[in-house]
């Protein structure tokens, strides 16, 4: 048996249900499909603490504080593909990138 999916179908899923208008939900969940953090210069940035990367060496992130706030897991495939692993690291924006 095949599923017939579009292959232009975002591998990220819809918004969940929420109390606003379904004409308004996509529009005040739209944060939920952008990755988390913007891009700085090193001088924004400020000096690197840590620097961490995935297995083949595609992703990498930098660290500029100790160590980060906190660490999740999550196993959905919405986090899979939003930010290319099975966890994520829980710090301030500016303090990560």
């Amino acid at each position: 048996m095949s599923l017939d999916v579009p292959s232009t179908a975002s591998p990220i899923p819809k918004p969940a249900n929420t109390n606003l208008f379904p004409e308004h939900t996509i529009d005040h969940e739209q944060w939920k499909h952008r990755p988390p953090y913007q891009i700085q210069s090193d001088d924004e940035f400020g000096p690197v603490k840590w620097r961490g990367k995935c297995q083949c060496g595609q992703v990498t992130y930098n660290l500029n504080r100790e160590k980060p706030l906190n660490a999740k897991y999550c196993h959905c495939r919405g986090c899979q593909v939003m930010h290319g692993m099975i966890l994520i690291l829980v710090d301030r924006k500016d303090a990560t990138r």
